[in-house]
This record gives C-alpha cells, sequence and structure tokens, in this order.
C-alpha cells in the first residue's frame, strides 16, 4: 500500500458495496489482484458462476471523464 492510500478494510467495504450494482449476489467474495492508487479485485459469485474485476479509485484521484476513457 502507498502511505496515502485507505487501509485495505476500507477499500474492500467500498468494493462490497457496490457489488449488487452490477448484479453480484449477498454471497460473492473479493480477492484483492494489486493496491497501489487503486484497488483491484477479482469478484466472484458462487451462486451465479460469474467472475469479473473490479478497480476501486482513490476518492479525488481520477475525474469521471478520465475513469470513463479507461473503459472505453
Amino acid at each position: 500500500m502507498t502511505p496515502t492510500s485507505p487501509p485495505l478494510r476500507i477499500w474492500h467495504d467500498n468494493g462490497a458495496a457496490v457489488l449488487d450494482q452490477y448484479g453480484f449476489g449477498p454471497h460473492s467474495r473479493l480477492e484483492i489482484f494489486s493496491i497501489s492508487e487503486n484497488a483491484t479485485y477479482q469478484v466472484s459469485d458462487p451462486d451465479s458462476g460469474r467472475v469479473a474485476v473490479l478497480r476501486l479509485s482513490r476518492p479525488g484521484e481520477r475525474s469521471r471523464a478520465e475513469i470513463l476513457s479507461e473503459i472505453a
């Protein structure tokens, strides 16, 4: 972790809080891939079998337009 990064628990809690918005069920698991300016997780839903990657940015680190340009 970088010195200014939020503690790992905050990253995890923020990630878990958005999973339902992406169609992941309540039994979904977050497994950390990396943490730096961002936290990157593998998300797996044992009920549906879905697997995805979730990347969280530090608040204020990037504008919405910058984030959207990375996924376009």
